[in-house]
C-alpha cells in the first residue's frame, strides 16, 4: 500500500489519471477494517480523480475518506467537506453540498474557530452556486468578522476574497470594491 501510494504521489501533479490508478490499486489492498492512513489515501484518490475529470468517482472517494477520518481530525475533515461540496456543486448536487457544509459548520462548534471561518467561506460560495447572492454576502461578512477576530492572514484573505466576489455578484459595487482592495492587500502581504 505504501509503495503504491508513493507511486501515485510521484505523478499526481503531472498525470492525475496515472496517479488515480496507483491510488486505486492501493485502496484495493486495504483491509476491511479501517487502518491509520486509509482516510488520507482515499482523499488522495479523490483529488486525483477530480483532477482527471472523474467527478463522480472523486465524490465517492472523498465521501469514503470522510467516513474513515477520526472525528477529532477537524482540519482535515473541513478540507474534505469543502472539496466534496465543490465537486457536488460541479455535479449539480447543490442541495447535497449545502447540507454537507452546514452540517459540518454545526459540528465544528466554538472549539474550532479557524475551521469555522473556512466553512463560512465555503458556504458563501455555496450560496453563489445557488444564485442567492445577498445571502452569500451575509455569510462572507460573517466569515470576515470571524477571521478578523482570529487575525490569521490566510483566513482573512480567503474571507475578504469571498466577500468581494459575492458583493460583486449581488450588485453591491462599493462593498465589492472595498473587499477587493482589502483582499489584494492581504494576499500581497502573504509570503510566496
Amino acid at each position: 500500500v505504501a509503495l503504491l501510494r508513493a507511486a501515485g504521489d510521484a505523478v499526481v501533479r503531472r498525470a492525475p489519471v496515472e496517479a488515480a490508478r496507483w491510488y486505486r490499486a492501493a485502496t484495493d489492498l486495504l483491509p476491511e477494517h479501517p487502518t491509520p492512513g486509509a482516510g488520507e489515501l482515499w482523499a488522495a484518490l479523490g483529488g486525483a480523480l477530480g483532477a482527471a475529470g472523474d467527478l463522480g468517482g472523486a465524490r465517492s472517494a472523498l465521501v469514503r475518506a470522510l467516513d474513515l477520518l477520526p472525528a477529532d481530525a477537524m482540519a482535515d475533515r473541513v478540507a474534505l467537506v469543502s472539496n466534496c461540496a465543490r465537486i457536488e456543486h460541479a455535479l449539480g448536487h447543490h442541495d447535497a453540498a449545502h447540507r454537507r457544509l452546514t452540517t459540518a459548520l454545526d459540528r465544528t462548534g466554538d472549539g474550532y474557530p479557524a475551521e469555522s471561518v473556512s466553512l463560512m467561506s465555503a458556504i458563501t460560495l455555496d450560496h453563489l452556486y445557488r444564485l442567492e447572492y445577498r445571502v452569500a454576502v451575509d455569510w462572507a461578512q460573517r466569515a470576515c468578522a470571524a477571521a478578523d477576530r482570529l487575525g490569521d492572514p490566510h483566513l482573512r484573505a480567503e474571507a475578504a476574497t469571498s466577500l468581494a466576489l459575492s458583493a460583486a455578484l449581488a450588485g453591491a459595487e462599493p462593498e465589492a470594491e472595498a473587499a477587493c482592495t482589502t483582499a489584494a492587500a492581504l494576499v500581497d502581504a502573504l509570503p510566496d
